[in-house]
C-alpha cells in the first residue's frame, strides 16, 4: 500500500506590489495576522503624531530632530517587515533606501482595502465550512 498524502490551503496570498513582479505574502490563515496588522496600525498613528512634533520642533539641532524622524520611519519599515515578510519594504518602495511616513502611509492607504477583502473571503470560507447545512465528513 502507498503513502498517503494530504495539502492543506495554508491560505497565503501574494499581493504584487512593483513593476519587477515582487509580491508580499499576507497569511489570511494565520489567527494573529489581522490582529498584528491593527496593532500595527494603531502604534503607527501613535508615532505618526510623534513624527509630527519632531518635524514641527524648532527648537533642536536639525540634524538630530532628523535622525529622529529617520529611526522613527525605520522602526515602522521593521514592523512592515515583520508582518509582510523580509525585505518587504525593499520591494515596496524600491529605489528608496529609507522610506517616509507619507510613503508608509500611502502603502497602508492601498493595503488595507486588500485586507479587508481577504478577511472577507476568509469570513467565508469560514461561514461554508461550518454551516449547519453542510455536508461531509461528519455526516451519516
Amino acid at each position: 500500500m502507498g503513502a498517503a498524502s494530504l495539502r492543506v490551503d495554508s491560505g497565503v496570498k501574494r499581493i504584487e506590489v512593483n513593476d519587477n513582479g515582487d509580491y508580499i505574502a499576507v497569511n489570511i490563515s494565520d489567527n494573529s495576522f489581522f490582529k498584528r496588522f491593527d496593532d500595527f496600525v494603531a502604534w503607527l498613528n501613535a508615532k505618526n503624531e510623534e513624527a509630527d512634533r519632531i518635524a514641527n520642533d524648532s527648537s533642536g539641532d536639525f540634524t538630530e530632530r532628523f535622525g529622529a524622524y529617520d529611526a522613527l520611519c525605520k522602526e515602522a519599515c521593521a514592523e512592515l517587515d515583520s508582518l509582510f515578510g523580509s525585505g518587504c519594504c525593499k520591494k515596496v518602495f524600491p529605489d528608496v533606501e529609507s522610506p517616509g511616513m507619507e510613503l508608509i502611509a500611502d502603502f497602508l492607504d492601498q493595503i488595507i482595502p486588500i485586507l479587508q477583502g481577504f478577511a472577507a473571503e476568509r469570513n467565508q470560507k469560514i461561514t461554508s465550512k461550518y454551516s449547519p447545512n453542510r455536508k461531509g465528513a461528519r455526516s451519516n
